[in-house]
């Protein structure tokens, strides 16, 4: 399952959670409609993505360039929680990460808490432009 919502009135940040355990079936869905979500907006949009538990079996590569083919074109940026960085789960998503920023363009990025992970959208929805600016 999953829980997506925006975060600020402007609706240019949006969280995805997801619980725990969680399949690939329910990660692709929930990315699935939170793209649908950002769509829907034509200004920049910043997604916060907190999953629980650890990463489903099966190759995260394969699943998550998946998911980064469908990104739409307004979403700017790709911020995950993760707040087991010391882990061996933890650093291989940082391993992965560093993967998938070569497929996203520099798109994604990680953090420990969902409150960093505010920040660090506010911060960067200051640095990007709308896709209709001229």
């Amino acid at each position: 399952m999953h829980q997506i919502r925006w975060y600020n009135t402007d609706q240019t940040i949006i969280i995805c959670e997801f619980d725990e355990p969680l399949t690939w079936e329910a990660f692709h869905h929930g990315i699935d409609a939170m793209h649908q979500a950002i769509r829907t907006k034509d200004d920049a949009v910043i997604a916060i993505i907190v999953p629980q538990g650890d990463l489903p079996k099966g190759n995260p590569i394969t699943q998550f360039r998946s998911a980064a083919n469908r990104q739409p074109k307004n979403l700017a940026r790709i911020i995950a929680v993760n707040p087991n960085l010391d882990t061996p789960t933890g650093k291989f998503i940082l391993i992965l990460t560093s993967v998938l920023e070569k497929i996203t363009r520099d798109k994604v990025m990680l953090t420990e808490t969902l409150e960093k992970a505010v920040e660090a959208a506010t911060i960067e929805l200051k640095k990007v432009s709308t896709p209709n600016a001229p």
